[in-house]
This record gives structure tokens, C-alpha cells and sequence, in this order.
């Protein structure tokens, strides 16, 4: 006789909560749940749409991991902070699963992390990544990682920790801001130390955009006619979109979520023209 089929794949992934999802015509009597009861379940927990949560490569669905998601202060953030967050620990978890002999997150240590670690940024064979996109990383695996602690799910945070620096001494010389209380006192010890190089461009002159519009974004050579091995879609609509955010200083999110009836079209100053972003598709709500 033949068990129960499981279905298996390679990797964790990341999903989002949603209140509108599809009914399939069959379903397993274990999955006989209705949308209204969903929808209740996502009340009750008080969980919005677009909310994160990760399933193992066998399809579980860890309540005490996805729990962290569920804190107010990570709820109310942008959905670009909880992506980034998700996507972090996701990766992470897939190096215990893949590399590390299928380990939980339970029973990560110091020796996994130190692995982890080349592998992100020294290996030839890793993605090699940049010292800014590293320490942001850590930071989001950290956080996860105090909150598990502070719940008695681990023993201790499975990353080497350094002591922070004592920022209310540096406040009296005027040269930082105040730490909170609550704020643990010490940090990940595998902090990058080449992050906001001396390469990093803060800022671009007009002419410098323009030649990166046009070449990147339009697809035009140096003489400005249009190159035949270029193979980008939609290069007018683009080129629109990356001069609006230029000039607007809006976020990527707030102008992709815009639409025509909020674009100004009215007499105004040459060049200038005034509109409102409503506060449902700006960055913390805030509307301006």
C-alpha cells in the first residue's frame, strides 16, 4: 500500500498574506476552509494584507518563526522594510537547510554564521555582495534572532557580537544621536567595515542623469541614435517614469502607485507644478 504523498521542494520561500485568494474547485478534507473563516483568522490576529510569512521547503508553516512578523511596530513599517526583512531571513534559512545539513533555525551557532558569512561575501562561488547590502542583512537576521531569544525559543543569538559604541559619549561631543534604553548593547561582530565607500555616489549633476536616461534607460549610444542591440521594452514609458522621480524626489513605490488623475496638468510656474501624494501610497502614510 502506498502512505500519504508529501510534497518537497529545495528551498524556504517568502509569501504574503492576502484576503482575496482563489478557490479550488477540489480540496483535501484538511483543507476544507472556507474564505470567510481566512478572512476571520487574519482579523482576529489583526494581520493586514501584504504581511510576510515563510514555509520550509516541506510546506510547514512555522508559527514561531512567522510570528515575528506580526509585531505592531514591523506591521505598520513599509512594505519595502518587510520584504527586505522576509528576503533576508529566507536566505538565510535556505543556507542552514542547503549547506548546513538541514538545520533549524533553532539549532543555528556561532560556526553556522561564520559560514554564512563567506559565503555572502568572500566565496568565488557566493554572490559576493557588497559591504552595505551585507551589514543590512545581518541587521534584519539579528533583530529575528533577539526577538526568538527574548521569547526562550533559542539559546542564544547564533551570531558573534561586539560591544556598540558608547553613542551617549559621542552625543557630547555632538557627534551622534542618543541610543534608547531598550536597545541591546552590543551588534553583530561581522559588521562590514567597506559600506558607504569612497566610490558610493551620493548625487548626480543634470548632464550626468540625462547621458544615464538615455543610455541605460532609452537605449541610445553616445552619439544619441538608437542602438540596434538594444532589447529594453517600454523605453519612452521608463524614461518617464525615472524623470518624474528625479524631479519629484518621490520613492519608488509612491510613483509607481500613482495614477494619471493625480498627475498635474494645470497652469502653473514654468516647470513647476503642485500635486498632493495621498497618504495611502506614500512612504509611513505620509501624505504631502
Amino acid at each position: 500500500m502506498y502512505g500519504p504523498r508529501v510534497l518537497r521542494r529545495d528551498a524556504w520561500s517568502v509569501h504574503y498574506s492576502s484576503r482575496d485568494l482563489p478557490q479550488a474547485e477540489l480540496r483535501p478534507w484538511h483543507l476544507q476552509v472556507s474564505s470567510d473563516e481566512w478572512e476571520l483568522w487574519l482579523d482576529d490576529l489583526g494581520i493586514p494584507d501584504g504581511t510576510p510569512y515563510l514555509l520550509s521547503p516541506c510546506f510547514v508553516y512555522d508559527t514561531d518563526l512567522n510570528s515575528y512578523f506580526h509585531r505592531v511596530n514591523l506591521m505598520a513599517g513599509p512594505l519595502n522594510s518587510q520584504l527586505n526583512r522576509a528576503s533576508a531571513l529566507c536566505r538565510n534559512l535556505n543556507f542552514l537547510h542547503k549547506s548546513r545539513g538541514g538545520k533549524d533555525w533553532r539549532d543555528a551557532t556561532e560556526e553556522d554564521h561564520a559560514a554564512y558569512h563567506h559565503w555572502r561575501r568572500r566565496d568565488p562561488r557566493g554572490p559576493r555582495v557588497d559591504g552595505d547590502t551585507w551589514s543590512q542583512e545581518i541587521s534584519h537576521i539579528q533583530q529575528f534572532y533577539v526577538f526568538a531569544k527574548s521569547k526562550s525559543w533559542v539559546p542564544s543569538v547564533p551570531i558573534p557580537q561586539r560591544p556598540r559604541r558608547d553613542a551617549r559619549d559621542e552625543e557630547k561631543k555632538g557627534r551622534r544621536r542618543p541610543v534608547p534604553d531598550d536597545v541591546v548593547d552590543t551588534v553583530p561582530a561581522t559588521y562590514s567595515h567597506d559600506q558607504g565607500g569612497k566610490e558610493a555616489f551620493e548625487w548626480l549633476p543634470a548632464p550626468a542623469y540625462r547621458r544615464w536616461r538615455d543610455i541605460g534607460v532609452l537605449g541610445y549610444d553616445r552619439e544619441g541614435l538608437p542602438r540596434d542591440n538594444f532589447r529594453g521594452r517600454w523605453a519612452p514609458r521608463n524614461g518617464a517614469f525615472t524623470d518624474s522621480l528625479v524631479r519629484t524626489g518621490m520613492r519608488l513605490e509612491e510613483q509607481a502607485s500613482r495614477i494619471t488623475l493625480e498627475v498635474p496638468t494645470g497652469p502653473g510656474p514654468a516647470g513647476y507644478s503642485k500635486f498632493w501624494l495621498p497618504g495611502a501610497i506614500a512612504k509611513r502614510n505620509s501624505g504631502r
